[in-house]
């Protein structure tokens, strides 16, 4: 997956000028948990308010969502949410061996998107996953329909949602997804 390019908040006066090309290239992924905001963000002029998402997401992903959502609602999208963002918030509380097959839903507009684990033990899903650093599916769990995957191996919902991006192994296709961008809620308890 594409490591964040970030920049911290009091920098945002910085970023104007003839320093905006430089931003992406010099400053560093944070650690989770410090308080920065995407680079998009602050040469867009938005604001980590502005959001594309749904409100109270699962695994307890609105605590990435003011400083991340971005990543999911714009493409193409070179960024990605931190790796091990899926460790920073309780998503291993919530989808566990108990848990059984969990399906995963846009968190822009709640249509189901992965579903896992699938031809694999749990073990297995969670082992990839937290290799990674990002949920990692593997073909069988897609949801054909409503997936896209676009040249250069971004994928996309088929809202629009940005997911991340589709990074083969030795083992086939690896779909490395953002935690944020699947942490919607179904479309049929939102309407």
């Amino acid at each position: 997956h594409f490591g964040s390019i970030l920049i911290a908040n009091d920098s945002q006066t910085a970023m104007t000028g003839l320093f905006r090309p430089l931003a992406w290239l010099l400053f560093p992924l944070p650690t989770p948990g410090e308080d920065f905001l995407p680079v998009r963000f602050l040469l867009r002029g938005g604001s980590a308010e502005s959001s594309c998402l749904q409100k109270q997401l699962r695994f307890g992903a609105d605590a990435l969502a003011s400083a991340y959502s971005d990543v999911c609602c714009h493409t193409p999208q070179p960024m990605a949410e931190p790796a091990g963002s899926l460790n920073s918030v309780h998503f291993w509380q919530e989808v566990s061996a108990d848990s059984g097959t969990v399906t995963f839903y846009d968190s822009k507009c709640g249509v189901p998107l992965f579903q896992a684990p699938k031809g694999r033990t749990f073990e297995e899903f969670q082992r990839e996953s937290n290799h990674h650093g990002w949920p990692s599916f593997r073909e069988e769990e897609l949801v054909k329909e409503n997936l896209k995957e676009l040249p250069g191996g971004e994928m996309v919902s088929s809202c629009g949602t940005h997911l991340g991006h589709n990074l083969p192994d030795d083992s086939g296709n690896r779909y490395c997804i953002d935690l944020l961008c699947i942490a919607g809620r179904s479309s049929a308890k939102n309407s």
